[in-house]
């Protein structure tokens, strides 16, 4: 006698394989989203009283040097010698001894008033010097 025997069913099954796909692109999306900031930390700081400061004076970053067509000599649009120029060139870099001279001339400014202006600029102090021509 034979047995009858009724073809196994299967069940359905999940296809986990899209999901896990989903998750991992959620998980990937809040991960670069979120903000990773430290929390603020204070500092304390103890200031001094001040009581015996000057105010600083703003430092005067350049000094700009004009040789005219003619070979006269501006300071800061104010007419000025070579001995003034040396004399003021040494005081602001006693004070500011970052200072920069630019020493801008006109084109047809004659060469030997520009050599004798850089020359007086580099011998009065250890300044940084720039230089330009005027339009």
């Amino acid at each position: 006698m034979t047995l009858k025997t009724s073809p196994v069913e299967e069940l359905p099954g999940l296809n986990l394989t899209s999901m896990i796909d989903v998750v991992f692109l959620l998980l990937i999306f809040f991960m670069v989203a979120t903000n990773f900031s430290q929390p603020k930390q204070e500092i304390g700081v103890k200031l001094s009283g001040g009581a015996g400061l000057q105010a600083m004076l703003p430092a005067p970053d350049k000094l700009e040097v004009s040789v005219a067509r003619d070979g006269n000599l501006l300071l800061d649009n104010k007419p000025i010698t070579l001995m003034e120029l040396t004399s003021t060139i040494r005081a602001k870099h006693a004070q500011f001894p970052g200072l920069v001279v630019g020493v801008s001339a006109a084109r047809d400014a004659s060469c030997d008033a520009l050599h004798s202006t850089m020359a007086t600029v580099r011998s009065a102090a250890n300044v940084e010097v720039r230089f330009s021509l005027m339009r």
